[in-house]
C-alpha cells in the first residue's frame, strides 16, 4: 500500500470497523505515553488529537500524552526533547520543522511521528516512500500553501501590490515559505519585503516603514500577538493557525487540522503495535482549510468576494 492509498484510507475506514480495536491499557500492561513537542500551544490541540486516536480505538485512559511547549521559544526544543527521553515516552510526536529536528537531535532510537512541511528540503528524511531512521509522519504541504496563501490574500485583497512576510529565523522552514511567496508574487505583480519577526514590535515597525499593504505569517511564529497587532494596525494578514483568525487575524490557509491529526494517529497506532517508523511512508496532506474572520475584514473595510466566502472551512464574525 503506498502513501497516498494510506492516507486515503484515513477518513474512509467507517468509524464501527475502527472501534474493533482493541482497549489498550489494561492491568497487564503499562499505559504508553505520547510525548509531544511543539513550540507554542498555539500549534497542538489535545481535543483533534484525542479523536483521532479514538477512531484508532485508543479510549480515554488508554495512553497518555507528555506535552513539552517551548513557549515560543526554539533554542528550548533539545532540552524538552531530552527530557521526554529520560521519561522514557513510547513515541514523540513533533509539530513544525524545529520540533522534529530537536526530536532528531536528540533521539536516533524513540519513534517520531512528525508534521511538518518539506521534510526532505529541510532535513529531516531523505526518502519519503521509505524513511530512514526512527522518524516518519506526514508532510502537510507547508511550503506549497506559503503560495496559496498570498492567493487568498489577494482574493480578499485586490489592490495588494506591497507584500511583507513575518519570517521565524531560527526555523529552516523560512527559506522554503519564503520561495513559495516570491514564486507566486512574481507571476502577480506584487513584490515582497521579507521581515525577521523575532521581535514583534520591531517587525511591526519594519512592515509600517516598507508600507506594506498585507502580511504572509510565518505559522510557527506566535499567532495570537501577532494577530492583535495586524488588528490595530488595520493591516489585512494570512497565516496557518486558527488562533490568529481567533486573535483577529484576517484569513488562515492549512492543510486539514483532522487530516493531519488522523495520519499522526494512524502511524502511533501502528508504531505502539510494533510497526518501525522506516517501514511506515511519509503521506501527503491532500486537503486544505480556509478559515475568514468577517468580523475583521469589517473592521477594515473590506467587501470578502462571495467565491472566496463560499470556500471558506470556517467564518468567523
Amino acid at each position: 500500500m503506498n502513501r497516498r492509498q494510506i492516507l486515503a484510507g484515513l477518513a474512509s475506514a467507517p468509524a464501527g470497523v475502527l472501534a474493533l480495536a482493541p482497549a489498550r491499557g489494561t492491568a497487564q500492561a503499562a499505559v504508553p505515553v505520547i510525548g509531544v513537542l511543539v513550540i507554542s500551544d498555539e500549534h497542538f490541540t489535545p481535543p483533534q488529537f484525542d479523536q483521532a486516536m479514538q477512531e484508532r480505538g485508543w479510549r480515554p485512559g488508554s495512553y497518555r500524552l507528555d506535552v513539552k511547549f517551548a513557549q515560543g521559544k526554539v533554542d528550548r526544543l533539545d532540552a524538552l526533547a531530552r527530557e521526554l527521553v529520560a521519561a522514557k515516552v513510547n513515541a514523540i510526536v513533533a509539530l513544525y520543522t524545529p520540533s522534529a529536528l530537536a526530536a532528531k537531535r536528540v533521539t536516533g532510537t524513540i519513534p517520531i511521528v512528525m508534521s511538518v512541511g518539506d521534510p526532505v528540503g529541510n532535513g529531516i528524511v531523505s526518502n519519503v516512500t521509505r524513511p530512514e531512521g526512527n522518524i516518519t509522519g506526514i508532510d502537510s504541504a507547508a511550503a506549497s500553501l506559503s503560495g496559496k496563501r498570498l492567493e487568498v490574500l489577494r482574493e480578499a485583497v485586490p489592490s495588494l501590490r506591497r507584500l511583507g512576510v513575518f519570517i521565524n529565523p531560527p526555523d529552516p522552514f523560512s527559506k522554503s515559505l519564503v520561495g513559495q511567496v516570491r514564486a507566486v508574487a512574481s507571476k502577480v505583480d506584487v513584490s515582497v519585503e521579507v521581515i525577521p519577526a523575532l521581535d514583534l514590535d520591531q517587525a511591526m515597525r519594519d512592515a509600517a516603514a516598507s508600507r506594506v499593504e498585507g502580511l504572509v505569517v510565518q505559522p510557527s511564529l506566535p499567532q495570537r500577538p501577532i494577530a492583535e497587532r495586524l488588528l490595530r494596525a488595520r493591516l489585512p494578514g494570512v497565516s496557518g493557525e486558527r488562533s490568529f483568525i481567533e486573535a483577529g487575524g484576517l484569513l488562515s490557509v492549512n492543510s486539514s487540522a483532522m487530516e493531519r491529526y488522523r495520519a499522526i494517529a494512524l502511524y502511533i497506532d501502528r508504531i505502539l503495535k510494533g510497526a518501525v517508523p522506516r517501514d511506515l511512508p511519509i503521506l501527503q496532506a491532500s486537503q486544505f482549510d480556509i478559515l475568514v474572520n468577517r468580523g475583521t475584514a469589517k473592521a477594515f473595510g473590506l467587501t470578502l468576494p462571495q467565491l472566496l466566502l463560499s470556500r471558506a472551512e470556517e467564518i468567523v464574525d
